[in-house]
C-alpha cells in the first residue's frame, strides 16, 4: 500500500539489507504494476537501524545486489525496476542506546548515545522535506498557483485527498482478488505462471488432440 500511495516509502529495517526485504519490494512492485494507479515513482529510503560499522560502500553494493536479483527474478513483467521505482538512498543508523558497568556501583547502565540523536533529526527532517514536496505537487497539479484561494484550500484538506487515495488503492486491490498477493516472492510467481502456462498449452494440446480423433470417426 505504500509502494501505491506514497512518493517516499520508509524501510525501516534491522540490519543488512536481507532476502526477506527482497521478496516484500518485488512484491510490491508486482502489485504495483498491476494495479497501474501510480503514475509517479516512488523513492524508497531504506533506513538500517543498529548499525555498529557504517561503511555505506557495503551497503551500496547489498542494494545494488537486491535489484539485480529483483530484475532477474521480475524478468516475466517485462519491465524495468528503474522505471518504476527509485532504490539509491539508504541511511545507517547507529544504536540508539549505549550501555557500560559502572563499577562504583556494580551496575550496567544504558543510555541514549548523542550520536542516534543528531541522526534522528537529519533523518526527521529528510521525511518531513519530502511530505512537503508531495504536498506542493499535489497541490500544484490540482489548481495553477495563482488561484491562492483553491490552493490553500486543497492543502488544508491533503489529508482528505490522501484518504481518498487510500480507499482508491485498497478497493484495486480488492477487485484484482486474492491472487494478487499469493506467492511470497518474485521468483515463486514466475514458477507458478510458468506452470499454468505449460498446463495451458497441454489443454490446447489435447483439446486439437481429441478433435482430430472426432473428425476421423466421422
Amino acid at each position: 500500500m505504500a509502494v501505491l500511495s506514497s512518493n517516499l516509502v520508509l524501510v525501516n529495517h534491522k540490519g543488512e539489507i536481507s532476502s526477506s526485504l527482497e521478496d516484500l519490494i518485488g512484491m510490491s512492485l508486482y502489485a504495483k504494476i498491476q494495479i497501474q494507479s501510480s503514475p509517479f515513482k516512488p523513492q524508497l529510503l531504506f533506513v538500517l537501524r543498529d548499525q555498529t560499522q557504517r561503511d555505506m560502500k557495503i551497503f551500496q553494493q547489498q542494494l545494488n545486489r537486491l535489484k539485480d536479483n529483483i530484475q532477474t527474478n521480475g524478468q516475466f513483467l517485462q519491465m524495468s525496476i528503474d522505471d518504476e521505482l527509485e532504490m539509491k538512498h539508504i541511511v545507517l543508523m547507529p544504536g540508539a542506546f549505549t550501555e557500560d558497568t559502572n563499577r562504583d556501583y556494580g551496575i550496567v547502565q544504558k543510555w541514549r548515545t548523542e550520536t542516534f540523536s543528531i541522526e534522528i533529526n537529519k533523518l526527521r527532517m529528510n521525511v518531513f522535506q519530502n511530505l512537503e514536496e508531495q504536498m506542493n505537487e499535489t497541490v500544484n497539479m490540482t489548481f495553477p498557483p495563482r488561484n491562492s484561494s483553491n490552493f490553500m484550500n486543497l492543502r488544508k484538506n491533503f489529508g482528505v485527498y490522501l484518504y481518498s487515495k487510500l480507499t482508491t488503492n485498497w478497493k484495486s486491490i480488492d477487485d484484482l482478488g486474492e491472487g494478487l498477493l499469493r506467492c511470497q516472492s518474485l521468483y515463486e510467481l514466475s514458477v507458478q505462471n510458468e506452470l499454468k502456462s505449460i498446463a495451458a498449452s497441454i489443454i490446447v494440446e489435447r483439446q486439437n488432440q481429441l478433435q482430430r480423433i472426432g473428425s476421423d470417426l466421422i
